[in-house]
């Protein structure tokens, strides 16, 4: 197999080409023109690796010969060297101008004709090796791209700097899909992104960043933006921001992920988990309210009783008597209906709480549903410790405990039946937990107990929504609740379930 490589030698001399095709025949394959215009034919059909070409020739010159090769995207990246009497130096440069890449002025020696050839096919080897692996580098990155973007598209996460010193903001495709906007119709700024953020949510985003470039955290915020036809989106975003050595912000770079479906399913579960609850409080107000109504249905029957057997009239101090008695358990059912009413009051607000006193104002108001299971508890806490918290949505979290440890009691026929709360204080968090003594959660499903949908109840007795959402607004404090069995040699109280609740001291 004949791996030459081939010279192509364009002059009109017939002398020359003999004497370089002498020079040159025994150690590439020689193509020769006496002409411009067969020059150039030959290049075209031929592959021809380096072309030795003169300048001065009758009808097309070297020049033009060279110019037409590199306009030519067949011909362009075959290297010219120009072989003239011609040594003007203005010559020399345009030689160099329209694409030459070398200038052998004759008479020519043999030897520095050989080394410039071998030089500018050694040259013109490497740079086609250098084009071929940038376009296989090319080919994988786009393959990569091609991948990263696809992978977006089906997390719909998309990518996103902030240039900080130049103050420019790059979004990746997927970033500009999440918006519903178009590159070619929108540049993204930082203030043109805040603007498309929902009015409700603007200033909290926009403080979570820039407390993060005073604290040089990254930050993570959940909120709402607003599309052009008034829908509604929810998004999740991610940053994190480098510094120089001066403590300077350079580069913000984060990440915006479209988490509409993920939060409407969690509203939906939210609401449902609120029914529940609601349902399972008109229980406990029943049951507070049983108690009062027969104690009123009582003193009536026995007023009643009174004046039909009585020896005498009933006196206007006995009608006192059974109407302030009345009164009083009226005054009962109304505050009943009025703690309740404020547990389901909206309050979004933190407010600094003590921790025993929440718990014990949730055990009080579940003390029937306690009492007539006869269900003792006791909350512990010797610092009586305070904490920022949402408290409504935290007794929310209290009565699951307390619902779920009464159904297990039921469930498996404990008799003497015990909860206890214990409240204390590490180094860096504070610690909850709620420990029963119902049998424990069995092993199969405690560790998908806070999933949706998935209940420690017999089946047709629960929802699997409570522990889902008592673990979402400890998340939303930055809090952890996890579960574990705790075995009668570990415990004081027997066999049983251990909730634990980690707050972060501020």
């Amino acid at each position: 197999m004949n791996n030459l490589k081939t010279l192509l030698i364009i002059d009109d001399i017939e002398t020359n080409v003999n004497t370089l095709m002498e020079l040159l025949d025994d150690k590439y394959d020689i193509l020769a023109s006496l002409d411009g215009q067969g020059g150039l034919e030959l290049a075209q059909e031929e592959k021809v690796d380096l072309i030795l070409l003169d300048i001065m020739m009758p009808g097309i010159d070297g020049f033009e010969v060279c110019r037409r090769l590199k306009s030519n995207p067949k011909t362009q990246d075959i290297p010219v060297i120009f072989i003239t009497a011609d040594s003007h130096e203005s010559s020399i440069e345009k030689a160099y101008d329209i694409g030459g890449v070398d200038y052998i002025t004759k008479p020519f020696k043999a030897r520095e004709v050989l080394s410039r050839i071998n030089t500018h096919l050694s040259l013109s080897e490497q740079k086609h090796h250098l084009e071929h692996l940038v376009r296989k580098k090319t080919l994988q990155l786009q393959e990569k791209n091609d991948k990263l973007e696809a992978s977006q598209q089906i997390a719909k996460l998309g990518f996103w700097s902030l240039n900080l010193e130049e103050n420019k903001l790059f979004w990746s495709d997927e970033v500009y899909n999440i918006f519903e906007l178009t590159k070619n119709n929108f540049t993204p700024t930082y203030d043109l992104f805040l603007d498309l953020i929902h009015p409700d949510d603007k200033d909290r985003v926009n403080e979570l960043y820039l407390k993060s470039l005073e604290e040089k955290t990254s930050y993570e915020s959940i909120h709402r933006i607003c599309m052009k036809n008034g829908t509604i989106k929810w998004i999740k975003e991610q940053c994190k921001t480098t510094f120089d050595e001066e403590k300077k912000a350079l580069l913000s770079i984060g990440t915006t992920q479209d988490i509409t479906a993920d939060k409407e399913k969690d509203i939906l579960i939210e609401k449902q988990s609120k029914l529940a609850a609601m349902g399972e409080m008109m229980d406990a107000i029943a049951h507070q309210w049983k108690q009062p109504l027969n104690v009123i249905s009582m003193i009536i029957s026995n007023l009643k009783v009174e004046a039909v057997l009585g020896d005498e009239p009933i006196s206007q101090e006995q009608i006192d008597d059974t109407e302030n008695d009345i009164m009083e358990q009226i005054n009962h059912l109304v505050e009943t209906i009025d703690e309740f009413r404020k547990f389901f009051r909206p309050n979004r607000q933190l407010e600094q709480v003590s921790l025993k006193k929440l718990i014990q104002d949730v055990i009080n108001l579940e003390s029937n549903l306690l009492n007539s299971n006869h269900i003792e508890t006791a909350v512990y806490d010797k610092e009586n410790i305070e904490y920022n918290l949402i408290s409504t949505e935290f007794k929310h979290v209290i009565i699951n405990f307390i619902s779920n440890a009464k159904d297990a009691f039921i469930e498996n026929n404990i008799i003497e039946k015990k909860l206890i709360f214990n409240i204390f204080k590490t180094d860096s968090h504070i610690i909850i937990t709620a420990t029963d003594n119902a049998g424990g959660i069995p092993e199969n499903i405690i560790s998908t107990v806070f999933n949706v949908n998935v209940t420690t109840k017999s089946e047709g007795k629960g929802t699997g929504i409570g522990l889902y959402i008592s673990k979402q607004i400890i998340d939303k404090i930055n809090g952890t609740l996890q579960v574990k069995n705790i075995e009668s040699d570990n415990s004081d109280i027997g066999k049983g379930a251990q909730f634990t609740i980690t707050l972060p001291l501020s």
